[in-house]
C-alpha cells in the first residue's frame, strides 16, 4: 500500500509490551502509529490527538501491560495525520521494537467511522472478550424519570429480581431531588437515600460508582455508601463505609479499619478492602451485615447524585476496573451480556 489511513483496526494477542504493532509514518514526530508502551494509556503513545478503542469501547483507563496475553480488538483513529506513508505491521518505520504478537484481523480505513460504525465493525471482527469480571449487582439511574410508575426502584441489571433493586426513599421527585441531573438520581441531603436490605453480608468486595457531590458544606458522618448496617452506626458490622466525611477529611472504613484518604474528585470512584482509587487501604478485622445504603448513615444524609453503581462480592483485577471505568464514562446502560464480561461458570 502506498499510504495509510485515519482508522486502523487490529485483533491481536500481545506477548510483550514496548513494541510497535503498526506504523504509517516516516519520522518520529508524526502520527499515527500503534505502540504498546507499558504503563501509558493503551496504544495512545504515538497517537497524539487521536482516540483508541478496546473491543469497540473508548479507552481512557486501560494501560498496555494489562492487556498482555489477552486477545482483544484495537481501533485507533486520528484525523490529524495530514500525510501518511506505506504502512508497516509488526514494527516501526525505523525497523525497531518488533512486536511479539498473534495478529488475527487487520482493517484500514481512509476516513474515521462513527461511534456506531466502530461498534458494528468490532462485532464483525468478533470480540474474543471474557476478561472483565461480571458484577454481582449493577444499578443504574440512566433513563429513569420522576414520572415513572416504578420511580422508587432502581433495578438490578444483573438479576432483574425486584428483591435486588435499590429502593429510593423520601425523594420529592421535583427540581430539588429525583431524576433531574443528566440521567442521575439527586439525593437532597435532608432525608433522601437509597437502600437494599436483602444483599447478604460479605467478606470481600469491589465497588465502582459514578457519583457526584454538589454540596458545599458537610456535617460529620455524612457518607456516600455503607455496606451493612447503616442505622445503628456501628462500623463493627460494616464491611465498608465509602467516602465518609468527618472533621474536614474523607474517611474510608474497610472492615472496621478507618483511614483518611483524599476524596476522589472525578465522578468515577472505586474501592476494594485494600485500595481506594489506587491508594492503599488496610483491611480490618470487622465483620459485615446484611444490606447496602446510598446517601444515609445513622440519621444523617449526604447530598449526592448517583448515576451508576456496581457491587462485587470479591476483589477484582485492575484490568476489569479500568474497563469498567471506560464503560462508566458513557451515558448509557451498560450491557452486562457484552462479550468482554466473563461468562458465569456452570
Amino acid at each position: 500500500m502506498a499510504h495509510g489511513g485515519k482508522c486502523v483496526m487490529m485483533k491481536v494477542n500481545l506477548q510483550k509490551y514496548d513494541t510497535y504493532l503498526y506504523d504509517q509514518r516516516n519520522q518520529w514526530s508524526q502520527y499515527l502509529a500503534i505502540v504498546s508502551a507499558g504503563k501509558t494509556v493503551a496504544y495512545n503513545y504515538s497517537n497524539q490527538g487521536g482516540k483508541t478503542y478496546i473491543d469497540g469501547i473508548l479507552n481512557e483507563n486501560i494501560i498496555d501491560k494489562d492487556l498482555i496475553g489477552i486477545t482483544h480488538n484495537i481501533t485507533v483513529v486520528n484525523s490529524g495525520n495530514a500525510k501518511s506513508y506505506s504502512p508497516i505491521i509488526g514494527t516501526s518505520f525505523a525497523k525497531g521494537n518488533f512486536a511479539n504478537m498473534s495478529l488475527y484481523e487487520f482493517m484500514l480505513f481512509p476516513e474515521i467511522p462513527s461511534e456506531d460504525e466502530i461498534k458494528k465493525l468490532n462485532d464483525v471482527m468478533g470480540i474474543e472478550g471474557g476478561y472483565v469480571e461480571s458484577p454481582n449487582y449493577y444499578w443504574d439511574a440512566y433513563g429513569k424519570k420522576n414520572t415513572d410508575t416504578d420511580r422508587n426502584l432502581i433495578a438490578d441489571q444483573v438479576s432483574k429480581d425486584v428483591a435486588n433493586a435499590l429502593e429510593v426513599k423520601n425523594v420529592g421527585y421535583n427540581s430539588e431531588s429525583g431524576y433531574t441531573d443528566d440521567n442521575g438520581l439527586l439525593l437532597d441531603g435532608i432525608e433522601d437515600h437509597a437502600v437494599n436490605t436483602a444483599i447478604p453480608a460479605v467478606t470481600d468486595f469491589t465497588v465502582i460508582a459514578k457519583r457526584e457531590f454538589p454540596e458545599s458544606t458537610l456535617a460529620n458522618n455524612q457518607t456516600f455508601l455503607i455496606k451493612g448496617d447503616a442505622i445503628n452506626g456501628n462500623n463493627n458490622v460494616n464491611s465498608l463505609l465509602m467516602e465518609c466525611y468527618f472533621g474536614g477529611q474523607n474517611y474510608i472504613i474497610s472492615f472496621s479499619s478507618q483511614q483518611i484518604i483524599p476524596l476522589e474528585e472525578s465522578k468515577i470512584s472505586w474501592v476494594t478492602p485494600t485500595s481506594y482509587n489506587g491508594n492503599a487501604l488496610t483491611k480490618g478485622s470487622g465483620v459485615d451485615s446484611v444490606g447496602l445504603t446510598i446517601g444515609g448513615y445513622k440519621n444523617l444524609y449526604r447530598k449526592a447524585v448517583l448515576y451508576k453503581l456496581m457491587f462485587y462480592t470479591k476483589t477484582i483485577d485492575q484490568l476489569s476496573i479500568n474497563m469498567l471505568k471506560n464503560l462508566f464514562e458513557r451515558d448509557e446502560l451498560i450491557d452486562v451480556t457484552n462479550p468482554i464480561f466473563k461468562k458465569e461458570e456452570l
